[in-house]
């Protein structure tokens, strides 16, 4: 039996709903703020914890577990929103299976890259699969991959946009009980620029609580591509020199296993790709004056010097990813690295993997 933490979050929706392809419109009242734990719908679990400032270990009750499908469902998808802290509605996009299933489906909730929208439409696969995918906005609709390089400094790397995305995380368990998932089997997933959210709420690192009401089911599984551990993008560098700036902070905590909480039987599936568009380049070694020590001083310069990092003098995704594999292996953490030729975007064989990785999940509470 696995224990879970339970993380706060606000689950507050707005809006919805069309249908998916042919499928008629599906309406959904959700306009209604929330501040309670969702009902759940036939079929599923969503027995999440009290209100609580603190993380509490919680035991799941027994109940029914779903089999992985042995052909490809139907699926139906619905476009919802859910309130962000500053009170904006944001986009929440739920691709669910036909019908649903006792015990419910498990929930993969996908975090978006830099681009507008959401992932739903790249992840909707696994809900063939007989998994939940729910694909919230978790930064101000604005940002794009335009304006990526002038980003306030206080929205990214000091980690304001990645505390909303706590919210986001619970707007999307509170969705996906009432299609047919578990939050309670919830994995999250991040792409390039969603790795930082998706990591953020994965390994429990918060820091500023913007939703503190609510508390819902901490994730089982994290799954992180082509990430940016160490911020190459120079903009920000006066940002990590900045006395006042928690830009350090903001990656010490992505990489540092003393500051996580995870549940039991946690397990993390990192990918990266051969890409250097956001390469940087780098001494080999690093100067003292180098920007890469204002990340995290002697000890990233030290780990990445132990997987190679500086053979190509240049800092990319795949540098990183094997950074954050070697600070996971340290752990207790099951932890996997692949590597996939070819451009920054994610691979049909990682979403296979995510699949396979999910269901092997559930299969163990059996």
């Amino acid at each position: 039996m696995r224990t879970r933490l339970a993380i706060p979050a606000a689950l507050v929706f707005a809006l919805a709903a069309c249908g998916n392809g042919d499928q008629q419109n599906i309406a959904a009242d959700i306009s209604a703020p929330r501040v309670t734990a969702p009902t759940p719908s036939p079929g599923g679990s969503a027995a999440l914890t009290p209100a609580t400032h603190e993380p509490t270990t919680t035991e799941r009750v027994a109940e029914p577990v779903p089999e992985r499908p042995k052909a490809p469902l139907e699926t139906q998808r619905v476009e919802l929103s859910w309130q962000a802290p500053d009170g904006e509605s944001w986009q929440l996009d739920v691709v669910a299976p036909i019908p649903a299933a006792e015990g419910g489906w498990p929930v993969l909730v996908t975090f978006h890259g830099a681009a507008r929208g959401t992932s739903a439409t790249v992840m909707s696969a696994a809900a063939k699969s007989g998994i939940v995918v729910v694909a919230p906005r978790w930064i101000d609709p604005e940002w794009s991959v335009s304006n990526l390089n002038v980003m306030s400094s206080s929205v990214y790397v000091d980690g304001a946009a990645f505390d909303v995305a706590r919210c986001a995380l619970g707007a999307a368990q509170q969705a996906a009980g009432d299609y047919g998932g578990n939050p309670e089997r919830t994995t999250v997933e991040g792409f390039s620029a969603g790795v930082h959210p998706a990591a953020w709420v994965g390994l429990g690192v918060v820091r500023d609580d913007p939703c503190p009401d609510v508390v819902t089911a901490a994730p089982i599984a994290m799954v992180l591509g082509d990430s940016q551990w160490v911020f190459q993008i120079d903009v920000w560098d006066d940002t990590f020199v900045d006395s006042t700036s928690r830009a350090a902070d903001t990656v010490d905590r992505f990489l540092n296993p003393d500051r996580w909480t995870v549940p039991d039987e946690f397990v993390a599936y990192l990918w990266s790709t051969e890409s250097s568009s956001t390469s940087r380049p780098v001494q080999n070694p690093p100067s003292e004056e180098s920007w890469l020590r204002t990340r995290g001083g002697d000890d990233i310069v030290k780990d990445l010097d132990a997987i190679g990092a500086f053979d190509d003098e240049s800092i990319g995704f795949l540098d990183n990813g094997r950074l954050q594999e070697l600070r996971i292996q340290r752990t207790d953490i099951h932890v996997s690295h692949e590597e996939y030729p070819g451009g920054h975007d994610r691979k049909p064989e990682m979403i296979d993997k995510v699949i396979d990785l999910i269901w092997a999940q559930v299969a163990e509470d059996r």
